[in-house]
């Protein structure tokens, strides 16, 4: 009985939404520690059991750049970049969207998104 407890998904009798939520933060927890791979295989498998908020999505396109993933994290962001209404959240995609560019050598694009992140926080209240 011992053996099959610990063989279990600890996350098995966890319901879907909050499933996704268990392993967005566990996932968020391994890429603050460093574990960039791992913490993206969680963020991915969170996608899978609920649609993926916003939060999830940011987390999952700063792994994707710790990983060396800039073309799918760029997908990502440009995918979520048009529903962001948080600022803080459009912030951040604006930043992680110019540090993909930058990621794949596409400096003037890179330097362009950088310049028009900062002017639109310099006009934000």
């Amino acid at each position: 009985m011992r053996d099959s407890l610990s063989r279990q998904d600890p996350t098995a009798t966890i319901a879907g939404a909050d499933k996704a939520k268990a392993l967005h933060a566990l996932g968020v927890f391994y890429l603050r520690q460093g574990f960039a791979a791992q913490g993206l295989s969680l963020l991915r498998a969170a996608s899978e059991f609920a649609p993926a908020t916003p939060a999830l999505r940011r987390a999952m396109a700063v792994a994707m750049l710790e990983v060396g993933e800039a073309d799918e994290a760029l997908a990502l962001i440009d995918e979520i970049g048009p529903t962001l209404r948080d600022e803080s959240l459009l912030k951040t995609a604006r930043h992680l969207r110019a540090c993909a560019l930058l990621d794949l050598e596409r400096r003037e694009a890179a330097q362009s998104d950088w310049r028009a992140s900062v002017k639109a926080e310099e006009r934000a209240p």
